[in-house]
């Protein structure tokens, strides 16, 4: 077997851990067990990552890049009411197609431990209110709407995108979250947009 490249060994190893941690739970991943997983030893994982909470970290990069593809493909669209439209969708076309990723985001266990990944996650949250935020600053600009703080309207919108992500993870992602989701935000851009 060929000795994979540094980074495709951290990727190959992050991945694992999702899968893990998908499969079985947050205290079912351990070192060992990943290196089982990954066909290395332990001290292999550790040549990659200090501990537990730096591959955590690592997977929560991902979300990082999320962000980036997130703010790329927002400012290739056209019209301000369909940029919060796309916005939302992105985010279900992108759980719809890591799906293990939401038994990281819906992980109560993995967040209570040590600081660095509440903090982690805390700044990706703010990030992505961030740029919720200044995509409905521009459309209230325009006048597309108006009386709603944008703000306070982006953390009403991740909270409606975090609830449709966790209804269909709970249901064992039994239906396209990309359909049940577009169709219920179309009801929210309607309050959106309607509102005096």
């Amino acid at each position: 077997m060929a000795r994979l490249k540094t980074e495709d060994r951290r990727k190959n190893i992050i991945d694992e851990a999702v899968k893990i941690i998908h499969k079985q739970g947050f205290e079912a991943l351990t070192i060992r067990e990943l290196a089982y997983r990954v066909n290395v030893t332990e001290p292999a994982i550790y040549r990659h990552f200090e501990n537990k909470e730096d591959i955590i970290l690592s997977i929560m990069d991902r979300m990082n890049e999320f962000d980036e593809e997130l703010n790329k493909h927002i400012e290739s669209v056209k019209g301000k009411e369909r940029k919060i439209a796309e916005l939302i969708n992105f985010h279900f076309l992108f759980f719809e197609k890591n799906p293990e990723i939401t038994s990281i985001i819906f992980s109560e266990d993995i967040f209570r431990n040590g600081k660095l990944l509440p903090d982690k996650l805390l700044s990706i949250l703010t990030n992505r209110r961030g740029i919720i935020c200044k995509v409905l600053e521009d459309a209230k600009r325009s006048r597309e709407y108006q009386g709603l703080s944008s703000c306070n309207l982006a953390t009403i919108i991740l909270g409606f995108i975090r609830l449709v992500v966790l209804r269909w993870r709970l249901s064992g992602f039994a239906y396209s979250l990309v359909e049940s989701g577009n169709s219920e935000a179309k009801t929210l851009l309607k309050l959106i947009y309607n509102y005096r």
